[in-house]
């Protein structure tokens, strides 16, 4: 994770009484590479990076059921290889505000290339998604459950501890833990409505990172909130590997409250 930059920007605005729309941009700027011939020799240096600009609208169908949708149109530019694409995200979600019930499906990355890497077009990785959250009636406590990567059932694992000469250095198919793997879990402490404290887990991001040198916190996230008049403050932090912790920050203003 050293030298790699995210971040982005978003404006939104109330569209009647009944939606909102808004504008964001997005870029992961993953540093600089050394550029080497195929004998290994030095041949100078290269940036990589992807950006996203994109538009979403939210409106609510009934008192309790909102759908939403989002463009996104995506550079990305690898050395001298460059690619443009657009991905649509839609949303359905389901809240009870009586009960603090919200139940939500997402499809992520519909879409395509419009200008390819090279010879080969690739399509977009779409991940349909469905979350539930619900707080507890009477301790200030909210659980939630997404299971993501529903099209996609068991992912190959390399394991290096097994050499390739053997014929097959893949780790073995595990029910539980291609299960597991598409299943985040989470945990928010909402003592009032100024302030939260969130921990989550991911499985499939231990698994991803722990044959290469994972630690026990690999997988775990952790982050907090503070509302300050008109403004909000957010911050996490998440464990990927022994050489990279992620740090995020958000500041979200309200601008009519200034």
């Amino acid at each position: 994770m050293s030298g790699v930059n995210v971040g982005g920007a978003m404006y939104s605005h109330e569209l009647n009484d009944r939606g909102a729309w808004a504008v964001i941009a997005r870029f992961a700027d993953y540093g600089k590479f050394t550029e080497t011939s195929a004998d290994n020799q030095i041949l100078g240096t290269f940036n990589v990076k992807d950006i996203a600009v994109g538009a979403t609208i939210g409106y609510d169908i009934t008192d309790r059921l909102r759908g939403g949708a989002t463009a996104n149109f995506i550079y990305s530019a690898y050395e001298s290889y460059t690619s443009i694409a657009l991905g649509v995200n839609l949303g359905l979600n389901y809240y009870n505000p009586d009960t603090d019930f919200s139940l939500s499906i997402v499809g992520n990355n519909l879409g395509g290339q419009l200008k390819k890497f090279a010879e080969q077009r690739e399509s977009l990785p779409f991940d349909l998604q469905v979350g539930l959250s619900k707080s507890l009636a009477h301790a200030p406590f909210r659980f939630s459950v997404t299971a993501i990567k529903l099209t996609s059932w068991k992912k190959d694992y390399i394991d290096n501890s097994i050499s390739e000469n053997s014929g097959d250095n893949k780790e073995k198919s595990n029910f539980a833990k291609d299960l597991f793997s598409h299943v985040v879990v989470g945990i928010d402490y909402l003592p009032n409505d100024n302030f939260y404290l969130a921990v989550g887990y991911n499985y499939k991001k231990r698994r991803d990172f722990e044959k290469g040198g994972g630690g026990f916190l690999t997988g775990f996230s952790g982050g907090f909130g503070i509302n300050i008049r008109m403004f909000d403050i957010n911050a996490s932090i998440a464990r990927y590997h022994r050489a990279g912790t992620s740090f995020m920050l958000g500041v979200n203003l309200q601008l009519d409250k200034f």
